[in-house]
């Protein structure tokens, strides 16, 4: 069906960066879902990042505050490495 729709669209996508993203309980999933686009399976993921922000089969926005938390950590710690003596003022 999509790949009908993609074709009569003339859309493209990319195998390679496409993926599914299974939601709801995990308790209800027995089994991983199976999906495939154009004769190809399409990868199953916990996680994927789209325009910046990150999604996870949770939906709870988890993922996205950790990324972030990982992100500002790395720029504190640079700062800090580049001033290792504290001293917030600046000479001129």
């Amino acid at each position: 069906m999509l790949n009908n729709w993609s074709n009569k669209a003339r859309v493209q996508f990319a195998h390679e960066k496409t993926q599914l993203i299974p939601f709801g309980k995990k308790d209800r999933q027995k089994y991983p879902p199976y999906c495939s686009f154009a004769g190809r399976s399409i990868k199953l993921s916990r996680q994927v990042q789209i325009l910046g922000v990150v999604l996870d089969d949770g939906l709870n926005g988890k993922a996205h505050l950790n990324s972030i938390g990982d992100k500002i950590l790395k720029i504190l710690n640079r700062l800090t490495i580049e001033n290792p003596t504290g001293d917030s003022r600046v000479e001129s």
